[in-house]
């Protein structure tokens, strides 16, 4: 019995073994074209918005971080810049902490120290993105998200007593990420040698929070005006897509273009 037993626990051992082995090929495969695949489309990305827009200092100037008083005034020109900074706020981070993510999974599973289930994926899908809350929430990477999460839990628990689960607890919890989120990025731009910055990047972050908020309460009036019977889904989608790029559209300038104008040489 012990012989028996003892080769078919070799046998499945070995069976086992040999299925992870297409399985990790499949996973290298897959990480290493997806990261040479997104370095190269950067590289086309970079240089033909170079070619493309052709920007100057001239196009981030502190006048231009407003857009809705000038409406009458702005130019098309300034539409479109602001429009690619939005799109350019997702992809170039996308990009850059993909690739790198992808690369790690490589070697890690490569070498054997981790398994292709270790490596999920970064980032959620972008069609998930159909309001503020789900574009942090559900798209964006969530590197910090437990981390900072822990530091508000810390806070509103254990300092200030609120009970766990309340109202109370959940708006001090998610403050305070986004609160320690635009405090570190505006560390970091400090770090890197912008002479300014880093109070755009705290104001970006709790402002991503105000909309929060903004959603919620819009949301509730919703609820209550069409007593439950909401439009179709398809259509709050639609709306949600345009309610995120129009305040990315709006609040991206007074966060980004400082930057641009006073970045380290």
């Amino acid at each position: 019995m012990n012989m028996t037993f003892s080769s078919e626990e070799t046998e499945s051992r070995r069976i086992t073994g040999s299925s992870k082995v297409p399985e990790h090929r499949v996973f290298l495969l897959k990480r290493l074209a997806s990261a040479a695949t997104i370095l190269l489309l950067n590289q086309a990305y970079t240089i033909a918005y170079s070619v493309l827009l052709q920007l100057s200092n001239a196009d981030f100037h502190p006048s231009k971080q407003s857009y809705v008083h000038r409406i009458h005034t702005v130019t098309v020109r300034e539409t479109t810049i602001r429009s690619w900074m939005v799109f350019n706020f997702v992809w170039s981070s996308w990009a850059m902490f993909t690739a790198i993510h992808d690369i790690l999974a490589f070697v890690h599973v490569a070498i054997g120290i981790d398994e292709p289930k270790d490596w999920p994926r970064l980032y959620g899908s972008i069609f998930e993105a159909y309001s503020i809350r789900r574009f942090w929430g559900k798209f964006w990477h969530h590197l910090i998200q437990r981390s900072y999460g822990a530091y508000g839990t810390l806070l509103s628990q254990k300092i200030l007593r609120l009970p766990p689960g309340s109202f109370a607890d959940r708006t001090c919890v998610n403050f305070s990420v986004f609160l320690i989120s635009g405090i570190v990025h505006g560390c970091i731009t400090l770090q890197l040698g912008f002479k300014c910055g880093y109070w755009e990047d705290l104001a970006f972050f709790v402002m991503c929070y105000a909309a929060l908020l903004v959603e919620k309460v819009v949301q509730r009036a919703a609820s209550w005006a069409f007593g439950g019977a909401w439009p179709k889904r398809w259509i709050c989608r639609i709306l949600g897509y345009f309610w995120v790029f129009g305040f990315l559209f709006w609040v991206l300038p007074k966060h980004q273009y400082p930057k641009v104008l006073c970045a380290p040489a």
